[in-house]
């Protein structure tokens, strides 16, 4: 279906006066038009009502609120804060190329705020690397709201006003977010191993000889997967490529696209490239897994990963066999 075609699917679901969040999220799970995700991201994660008449009341009051957090940072920071703030600026640096808006001043101090406020409103996990990956996708997304381009003047473009609404909506998004992974991001990352572990016992169960190949080699998922969990693949695939991902996940029903279901996007990954990694030993395996070639991914491969990994989540996911699954 052309582009135009699915924009008016779309726009027939929200333009509803409560919209049918079922109908929005299997829309979505076949990827969102770019012009019109910045509104469909922030039903998704539930930032906005369904309710249409509320929703612009809604944005108001949680922008009103994030400017009032924001003004309770003006106090001296501690040494422990000034140190968050530190590591939060040395990644940002080390954001994507791909957007050149990113390193400009401007929005490295917006992205700076966000983070820095949300680590000290969630002082159990505080910031760890790996939540500087998950701003970008929002951030790009909903500055398409007030500006298509992502040049580094895109910011000659967007009304200093607009840009506020932005940063409010970003640390909003980005909380809502991190509510379903947060302990991924805890100081020991328990969770991401407990998750490799469970990657593990997937490969063993639908791919013995992959799996068997793996342990003469002495390959294990830490070696090369702990960076797919900790950015939720991004690192992995183009920006485009990783947007179009997290539709899918932002979809999920039961709001596990990020805490489960990713999971078996991952082990679709391996299993794409069974065949080939059978024929490599550790350096080449390593080699391959940490440079996956995502640029020749079509549309189509990205559509039938997704599809693998879903026929995956639906047959193994309330396995007894990968305990660390359950709730």
């Amino acid at each position: 279906m052309e582009e135009t075609a699915r924009i008016k699917l779309f726009l027939k679901v929200i333009d509803e006066p409560i919209v049918n969040i079922k109908k929005l999220m299997k829309l979505s799970w076949h990827g969102i038009p770019f012009s019109i995700r910045y509104i469909i991201w922030k039903y998704l994660l539930r930032y906005i009502p369904v309710e249409h008449k509320r929703v612009e009341l809604v944005l108001k009051k949680k922008r009103n609120e994030y400017d009032s957090l924001q003004k309770m940072l003006s106090f001296e920071a501690t040494e422990i804060e000034l140190k968050t703030k530190k590591q939060i600026k040395l990644d940002l640096v080390r954001s994507t190329t791909e957007v050149p808006f990113l390193f400009h001043d401007k929005a490295q101090e917006i992205m700076e705020r966000v983070l820095f406020l949300w680590a000290l409103r969630h002082p159990a996990s505080g910031y760890v690397q790996g939540i500087n990956d998950l701003i970008v996708p929002l951030f790009v997304v909903l500055l398409q709201e007030y500006s298509p381009l992502r040049e580094k003047n895109v910011f000659e473009d967007v009304l200093e006003d607009d840009l506020k609404k932005v940063e409010a909506d970003l640390y909003w998004c980005l909380s809502l977010l991190l509510e379903h992974v947060q302990d991924h991001y805890t100081s020991n990352q328990s969770k991401i191993f407990e998750q490799l572990t469970s990657m593990k016992q997937l490969i063993i169960k639908i791919d013995q000889p992959l799996a068997s190949h793996f342990e003469e080699n002495n390959v294990e998922c830490f070696q090369f997967a702990f960076r797919w969990f900790n950015c939720f693949l991004l690192r992995e695939m183009s920006l485009e490529k990783g947007l179009r991902l997290w539709d899918t996940y932002l979809s999920d029903e039961d709001g596990n696209g990020f805490s489960q279901f990713h999971l078996y996007v991952c082990v679709a990954i391996i299993e794409k490239y069974s065949s080939k990694l059978m024929n490599m030993e550790f350096a080449e395996i390593m080699q391959f897994l940490q440079n996956l070639p995502s640029e020749e991914w079509t549309k189509c491969d990205m559509d039938a990963l997704l599809s693998e990994a879903f026929i995956l989540y639906k047959r193994f996911s309330s396995s007894d066999t990968h305990q660390p699954l359950s709730h």
